[in-house]
């Protein structure tokens, strides 16, 4: 636009300074000044419609930018919540296996093994309750032999079905 503004600025001189005098010049100097000025009409144009569409990106940028700064505000948030959680379970976690480590120290070994292996093999089911002779881990109806050595034997009896550890 400026060199095109430098450029009609030139040919408006020629036209109105009286250096011209031929009538055929100036009717062509006043045809390329009307041409100039059209052309310059039309990068007027363009540059509105570029400055238009770069004002709408920076408005969609600054959205984008605030809404990046706000998920970033809530991300670090979170991770602040999240490692204050994480702290605390860890804490309760290692309390609660020292409090096994009391608890297994007294159950005997063998015991301790089955406990172990039914967990590890029923997915974190290894003791079940016997309600009316029904065994509670696989529903299936015990010998009334099995539901007598469970209420009074001092020892483990597991289901003879599902091999879980039994009680009343």
């Amino acid at each position: 636009m400026q060199s095109t503004r430098a450029h009609l600025a030139t040919v408006d001189g020629k036209l109105y300074d009286g250096s011209v005098g031929n009538p055929k010049e100036l009717v062509a100097l006043q045809q390329d000044a009307d041409m100039i000025r059209g052309q310059l009409g039309k990068l007027e144009e363009a540059v509105l419609i570029v400055t238009s569409r770069l004002e709408a990106q920076r408005a969609s940028m600054t959205a984008v930018v605030d809404q990046l700064t706000a998920a970033t505000a809530e991300h670090a948030a979170l991770v602040a919540e999240l490692t204050g959680q994480k702290q605390t379970l860890d804490a309760e976690v290692a309390e609660l296996d020292g409090r096994r480590a009391l608890v297994t120290g007294k159950v005997p070994a063998a015991d301790l093994r089955v406990y172990t292996t039914m967990f590890t093999s029923r997915q974190g089911r290894a003791v079940a309750r016997v309600e009316r002779t029904l065994c509670q881990g696989c529903r299936v109806n015990l010998p009334s032999v099995v539901v007598q050595r469970v209420r009074t034997s001092p020892n483990l009896v597991q289901c003879p079905s599902c091999g879980r550890i039994l009680y009343t």
